[in-house]
């Protein structure tokens, strides 16, 4: 059943291998390098590159891998690239932004002195949040409001950060003219910052929005919140993320899973702020594949609720949730395939996109 598990390797070592190709094709064009890359990729790992190949997968190496794919994709679709048919900003962009990654495996101090010479991205965000970069903090204050279009992913790399500079600048954002978005983001970081766990209610109690009102009464705990609004589901699931970067043990683990599975008890697909959400809950299954959740699941029980907690995935994340369930390995496979059909299945197995998963690994019930 299944194919046989990849061969697993660092982040360094993945960069070794696409360095190699660069030097081949120094002073050439990006889709000249974008080929070698693809070609050497294909050779060494596959023609789908996934997380599955990772050692220890983490934010920014599930990021690299991810744009490996994407490379390999644009290059190889049909042939086309060789043709000339693949737009040329995508490649420059697929360039510039393998060549940040690749600055990283050289090590942090390459990578600030190359940050230095070039505009900041998306990707950088994540690397300085990832790493814990503290003196980047200020170069990310600056650019939030030089580049609008990275807004989010630049202040998501800052609520990450605990300090007392930020407070006044997260309560800004908060109660500012912002998108609403932003504004949940900027109170996630007060609930997480001790040097401004959320006092400044006159400042952010008043609203015009009623989603974002909304949120000010649940995080205050008051009895006339309401039924959960777009807003508080998104607060709910970056505060499940933001947990999930400092689990460790299994009991970390439980209290996760538990907190992922009342939030997954909402229909998702019909709220506002769904597209973020989904963001936060395909971070939270890529820091899920960790030797802490391998050991929570060695209970029964454990076991059975984690199964309960796949079939309520949103078809739109199970992609992620299955590149879960293949990092944990075959045996977690196998052991869902016995319980199929038991009482942790959905009433309607149609609808089950974990059904239809295991049916994909060959599992074939007269059932379901």
């Amino acid at each position: 059943m299944g194919n046989k598990k990849k061969e697993t390797m660092s982040l360094h070592t993945l960069g070794e291998i696409v360095l190699s190709c660069l030097e081949r094709t120094d002073g050439g064009s990006p889709r000249l390098a974008l080929e070698e890359v693809a070609s050497r990729v294909l050779d060494a790992i596959g023609p789908r590159p996934d997380g599955e190949i990772l050692q220890t997968p983490d934010p920014v190496s599930s990021a690299f891998v991810e744009l490996l794919d994407q490379i390999v994709f644009e290059m190889d679709e049909n042939g086309e690239a060789r043709g000339g048919k693949v737009e040329e900003y995508i490649l420059d962009d697929l360039y510039k932004r393998l060549k940040i990654f690749l600055s990283l495996c050289e090590g942090l101090d390459s990578y600030r002195k190359k940050l230095n010479f070039r505009v900041i991205t998306a990707d950088d965000a994540l690397i300085i949040s990832h790493y814990s970069l503290t003196d980047l903090v200020a170069t990310l204050m600056s650019e939030f409001f030089e580049e609008p279009h990275l807004r989010f992913p630049i202040l998501h790399a800052m609520v990450s950060f605990e300090s007392e500079d930020l407070v006044g600048f997260l309560y800004e954002i908060a109660r500012g003219k912002y998108d609403t978005d932003l504004r949940v983001l900027a109170l996630i970081g007060l609930h997480m910052n001790d040097y401004g766990r959320i006092n400044g209610w006159s400042m952010l109690g008043e609203s015009d929005e009623q989603d974002f009102a909304s949120l000010i009464r649940h995080v205050k705990g008051l009895p006339d919140a309401g039924p959960a609004t777009g807003c508080v589901l998104l607060f709910r699931a970056l505060e499940i993320e933001f947990a999930a970067r400092r689990m460790e043990g299994p009991d970390d683990c439980g209290a996760l899973l538990a907190s992922l599975r009342e939030l997954l008890r909402h229909d998702l697909d019909g709220v506002s702020m769904k597209s973020r959400i989904f963001e936060s809950l395909s971070r939270v299954l890529d820091l899920l594949r960790r030797d802490a959740l391998r050991r929570h699941l060695g209970g029964e029980e454990s076991f059975r609720d984690f199964i309960r907690l796949l079939d309520r995935i949103p078809a739109g994340l199970f992609e992620r949730a299955s590149r879960l369930v293949e990092y944990l390995g075959e045996d977690i496979v196998t052991a869902m395939e016995r319980m199929a059909g038991g009482d942790w299945a959905r009433s309607d197995g149609s609808d089950s996109s974990l059904s239809a998963y295991l049916m994909s690994t060959g599992y074939d019930p007269p059932l379901l």
